[in-house]
């Protein structure tokens, strides 16, 4: 590092005073012209110093000569001609050898031209006859540093100017440029002490400051500041600014030290993250024309990161030809897949040896590239070892044969980089290999190699990049949400980052998405994203009136951004009411993009939605008569027919467009079906046109998209049409069946199997709820646990450790509380019942389905008995079916905690591939319970099963919860029993059920009400019973009804019996009179209980003559699939029976035991 001052900087002794007028006359001139040095060029400066040379009265002193020669010597040094300013400066010496000022640049000019020997040899025999020359010592400290033996930099320097400020700038210079830290930054900061009105010596303490935070090994890798760090940094960014701006209009000449320190100035404000500060600085070196390679490769650094290429590629340009700008240059024009070019800029670039490695690839790449064209799989495999275990060669290597078709080779080395740079610190391998990860689309590993680097919040390009894969990864982890709150406020620049930003707190329903979405739109009023998130984010808060006043403010037709984002606006306005607007902008993007399949399905799904969500009318309104805008259909006397559109749009898809100026368009004004009007044609012919029919171009186009839809996209799932010819519907009953054969079949593999209802559910692209249904209408159970003891006590110790703490419900769970009525005390005993947001989005899809339901009611296609048939749904009961989910819902709210769930960072690597398979929205309850290390309270025992099996998350079911509420007194034997009546009016087996339980539900029945009593029989009996445990069970019951109430009416009690019986038989098959005489084992003595259930079987079964069953009208059994119904409904179908000897046998034994004696055991 070299200093040059100009004239008169120095404290160096003066001459005496002129008292010659000529000469006094021109020292003032040479003043003059020499203080234009900010105003002036070099080059101009040197042309008025030689006008002013020649100007001047002749003969000039000798100190005028000097001055004159000193300055021109300056401007040269200026310009950057070093050689020609040296023997300017040696000729000047010559005018006053004398002159301090002379002997000074003489030391200097011999240094210029690399005669070190010679300059310091004066320079010390100087300063031994006049020690007081500082500018002499100045310029012998710099030139001996070039010495071989240099050692100390004092050395030849007079003591009396060794704390001279001048003097300790030199030394501290040479000190730098000798690299001797720690050392210089203690001399920088000791002398500015000492000096602290040096403006020179402030500059180098700030410029200490700097390089040692800087050569900090944690700012290296993290660039994490500390608070002492941050605040030397701002303490040291004012003398730097001060010191460039003192040198502002000399920063473009050579060997300036303002340079030098507007460079420093950069690193300061980059460290600090102060973009208003880069931003002025970059602004200097652009509007100045500054080409100091060093500084350009400064800002280069910077810009890299700050993502603005075209002001990198302006200043760039200015020192392409040095080594290290062209380093830099080469680098990014790779990152930009220009190989070719960053290989030729890196073949003349100064290469450090840590870029060796991915600079020999590159070079390799390219000559392949140059040579064939086309790489090959084996060329790249050979340049493997060439990467030397450097994950950026390797990632270049990776993209290099994707590019060219080698997907095994890519992957490979992809996975070898990625391997790499997970084990590394360097922030330059992991930048790397992330955005090789994040051209793949694997946000993951994007997240796992820059989410730890504190580096990249200081980096425009990799937190863009870190906030795209945050955005994007699924399943959304916990350490998504946990990025983008730690984020700070965002600056301008920072859109894309903010838009990703309130898209993952909109999807997560987080309340802050809203302002974040109006901050959005008040950037960029245009962005159909913003407005899109704005309007989902008021949806979930549950501020859908606020949108009609948010949109006002909107120009919907001057929206920008992707079609999906513009039809999420295009709805929200529709739901606004303002029908009108949507369409015309709807009609629009179709007319731009006929054949985007988003295009075309966005406008067929804007009349769907309208009805479907229960608006009312059809969106389309039709004219009352013919008008601009509508589509015609003439027919004319001659039977030609033509149909055509009247407007100004340059086409429309399926018709063609006449101008209202056009002939038939103007004929066509103000008619309506049924009219007609006269055309001239040549030669005095008329032609006829009859009106025979028209409607709304926004109609027909509608139509016509719908028509072809599938033909012309047949891999849509949008919308299916079926082709129906007439009076036949053939094509229609497949589909239908084919479904419900599908259907079947999952309910079938629910109710034999241990797949989760969940899951059942996703496959058919249904809810578990509506599932239920179809479980319990198919005649199956929702299996909630195995039936056994240990598994009653095992959820019982479960329970107990929960209460007070907490409990997950799974969202089927949850609902199915909620309707029986259960939240209350659950939450009375956990504390504080958890929920997914998926529970809320399950009952708004319920509910929304229900909302646009005629006056006419629910009509559905159903397969039934071998052939199709409509079901109509009365509306009174789908609106009250609406109305208990809703109730449902407000209770979910009122008593659980609804959060939106993240798949934990820590999940196991079970739950993980679950994740993956069957989605998040399935296994949300059970990432919420591993995440909060709480029990899982399921009413699916195979949900169950996943989730220990997945995440060890234990679980119990209600039942067994409402059994521990009822242990502690939150639920009496009242409230238990109906609630467990409740619940097996859902068909939920297994329940804990006891006999007093029984005796509770019949007491809370009157006459013929014994409603929760035949609730609880559904969970007598069963395939999978253990008869005698139940048959024991029946008996006891009876037994507690006969005695413990006497006064009941008899026949209620065989009311009851009867129920049970039904029950307990009604998967009996062949087995019903071993079922029978179990319960006669039981209670041998007791005639009355036998003749009871001897009256049961004569009432359900009677006999003819020939022994052959008959039915019986008294009686009907509660349960319609049971033996006997089945029986039933074969012989009144007509149906052969192959079991008539089984029936015979059965009529004799039901006859025998009914006429046993009395004692008979």
């Amino acid at each position: 590092m070299r200093r040059v001052l100009s004239d008169g900087s120095f404290s160096v002794k003066q001459q005496p005073e002129s008292v010659d007028p000529r000469e006094i006359e021109a020292e003032k001139r040479i003043d003059a012209v020499r203080d234009l040095i900010n105003d002036l060029s070099a080059e101009e400066l040197l042309k008025r110093f030689e006008r002013l040379e020649t100007a001047l009265p002749q003969p000039l002193s000798a100190k005028s000569r000097l001055r004159i020669g000193l300055n021109k010597g300056l401007c040269r040094l200026r310009m950057g001609d070093q050689e020609g300013a040296a023997r300017t400066m040696l000729q000047a010496y010559e005018h006053d050898p004398n002159d301090p000022r002379a002997i000074a640049h003489k030391i200097l000019g011999h240094w210029f031209l690399g005669e070190v020997n010679e300059a310091c040899a004066f320079g010390e025999a100087a300063l031994a006859c006049d020690p007081s020359n500082d500018l002499a010592a100045f310029y012998l400290i710099q030139a001996q540093a070039d010495l071989p033996d240099f050692a100390d930099p004092m050395v030849g320097v007079p003591a009396g100017l060794q704390n001279n400020a001048t003097i300790l700038t030199a030394e501290i210079m040479v000190l730098r440029r000798r690299e001797a830290t720690p050392d210089w930054w203690a001399r920088a900061r000791a002398a500015a002490a000492l000096h602290p009105e040096d403006d020179d010596l402030a500059a180098l303490s700030a410029t200490a400051t700097v390089e040692e935070v800087t050569g900090d090994d944690t700012v290296q890798v993290t660039r994490i500041l500390s608070e002492a760090q941050r605040v030397a940094l701002r303490e040291a960014q004012g003398p730097l600014d001060k010191a460039w701006r003192a040198s502002r209009a000399r920063l473009s000449d050579a060997f300036e030290l303002g340079v030098q320190h507007l460079s420093v100035a950069l690193v300061c404000a980059r460290l600090l993250d102060d973009e208003e500060k880069l931003d002025e600085l970059l602004t200097v070196i652009d509007e100045d024309g500054l080409s100091d390679p060093a500084l350009i490769a400064t800002a280069a650094r910077i810009l890299e990161s700050y993502r603005r290429p075209e002001l990198f590629d302006r200043l760039t340009a200015r020192a392409l030809n040095h080594p290290v700008v062209a380093f830099q240059v080469g680098l990014e024009r790779v990152h930009r897949g220009e190989v070719v070019e960053g290989a030729h800029l890196l073949a003349r670039a100064a290469i450090p040896p840590e870029e060796q490695a991915p600079v020999i690839v590159l070079q390799r790449l390219a000559a392949l590239t140059t040579n064939g064209g086309t790489i090959k799989a084996e060329d790249l495999e050979a340049l493997l070892p060439d990467a030397n275990d450097d994950p950026r060669a390797l990632a270049l290597i990776s993209q290099s044969a994707l590019d060219h078709g080698h997907e095994q080779v890519a992957e490979r080395a992809y996975v070898a980089a990625l391997a790499l740079a997970k084990k590394s610190n360097s922030v330059a391998y992991r930048a790397t290999v992330a955005a090789r990860a994040h051209n793949l689309n694997r946000p993951s590993d994007v997240i796992d190699l820059l989410d730890d680097l504190i580096a990249v919040r200081n980096d425009d390009r990799m937190l863009l990049m870190l906030a795209r894969s945050h955005a994007t990864e699924r399943p959304r982890r916990a350490r998504n949400l946990r990025f983008f709150e730690g984020l700070p406020d965002l600056a301008e620049g920072q859109y894309e980052i903010a838009c990703h930003q309130a898209s993952v707190y909109s999807e997560l329903d987080r309340p802050e998405a809203v302002e974040l979405a109006r901050d959005l739109i008040r950037r960029r009023p245009d962005d159909a994203f913003a407005v899109a998130l704005l309007v989902t984010a008021l949806r979930a808060a549950g501020r859908e009136t606020d949108t009609p006043d948010i949109l006002q403010t909107i120009d919907l037709e001057a929206l920008r951004g992707s079609i999906h984002h513009r039809f999420t606006a295009i709805h929200a306005f529709r739901r606004a009411g303002e029908v009108r607007r949507a369409l015309f902008a709807a009609f629009a993007i179709v007319l731009a993009h006929p054949n985007d399949e988003q295009a075309v399905t966005g406008y067929l799904s804007l009349h769907w939605a309208h009805l479907l969500e229960g608006y009312g009318d059809a969106i389309f309104e039709e004219p009352a008569q013919i008008g601009i805008g509508s589509w015609v259909k003439l027919r004319s006397d001659h039977g030609s027919e033509i149909a055509f559109i009247i407007g100004e749009e340059a086409q429309i898809p399926g018709a063609q467009v006449f101008e209202p100026s056009h002939p038939l368009s103007a004929a066509c004004m103000g008619l309506v079906v049924g009219e007609s009007f006269d055309q001239e044609k040549y030669f005095g012919l008329v032609e006829r046109w009859k009106v025979k029919e028209f409607k709304s171009k926004y109609l027909f186009l509608w139509q016509h998209l719908l028509q072809d839809f599938n033909q012309r996209f047949p891999a849509s799932r949008a919308f299916m049409s079926i082709p129906v010819p007439e009076n036949d519907v053939s094509s229609i009953e497949h589909v239908v069946r084919k479904r419900h054969e599908v259907m079947t079949g999952i309910l079938k593999t629910y109710i034999s199997g241990n797949v989760p209802l969940a899951m059942c559910a996703r496959v058919v692209q249904s809810d578990p709820i509506t599932l239920a249904q179809g479980v319990r209408q198919f005649g199956g159970d929702i299996r909630t646990s195995a039936g056994w003891p240990q598994e009653q006590g095992q959820a019982w110790a479960i329970g107990r450790r929960a209460r007070n703490r907490g409990v997950v419900l799974d969202p089927y769970t949850a609902i199915v509380a909620a309707q029986i009525g259960a939240l209350e005390p659950l939450r009375r005993y956990f504390g504080t019942l958890h929920t997914p947001a998926s529970t809320l989005r399950l009952l708004d899809g319920v509910i929304s389905r229900g909302s646009g339901v005629s006056d006419e009611g629910l009509w559905q296609l159903e397969w039934g008995d071998g052939a199709l048939r409509g079901q109509r749904t009365p509306a009174n009961l789908v609106k009250q079916h609406s109305e208990l989910v809703a109730q449902a819902r407000a209770d979910i709210l009122e008593y659980c905690s609804v959060e939106a769930v993240l798949l934990p960072d820590d999940a196991p690597a079970d739950l993980v591939k679950w994740v993956e398979t069957v989605g998040l929205r399935v296994m949300d309850s059970v990432s919420l319970s591993f995440g909060r290390s709480l029990p899982l309270l399921s009413d699916d025992l195979a949900f169950r099963k996943v989730a220990f099996a997945s995440a060890a998350v234990p679980g119990l079911w209600l039942h067994a919860a409402l059994g521990l509420c009822r242990e502690v007194d939150i639920l009496d034997d009242k409230g238990f029993v109906r609630i467990s009546a409740s619940l097996a009016r859902h068909n939920h087996r297994h329940a804990l059920l006891t006999p007093q339980m029984m005796q509770v539900a019949f007491d809370l029945g009157s006459g013929d009400d014994l409603a929760d009593f035949r609730a609880l029989s559904r969970l007598i009996g069963g395939s999978d019973m253990d008869p005698k445990a139940h048959a024991m069970f029946v008996a006891e019951v009876w037994v507690n009804l006969r005695h413990s109430v006497p006064h009941i009416e008899p026949l209620t009690v065989k009311r009851a019996l009867g129920i049970m019986l039904d029950n307990y038989t009604r998967s009996a098959g062949r087995k019903l009179p071993i079922l029978l005489l179990r319960l006669r084992h039981c209670l041998p003595l007791n005639e009355a209980f036998w003749a009871q259930i001897t009256a049961w079987a004569r009432g359900r079964f009677l006999f003819d003559e020939a022994g052959k069953l008959i039915n019986h009208s008294k009686a009907k059994p509660d349960d319609r699939n049971s033996a006997v119904s089945r029986q039933r409904r074969r012989s009144a179908n007509g149906e052969p029976r192959s079991d008539r000897r089984h029936q015979k046998a059965l009529k004799n034994r039901l006859l025998t035991t009914a006429s046993y004696p009395r004692g008979h055991r």
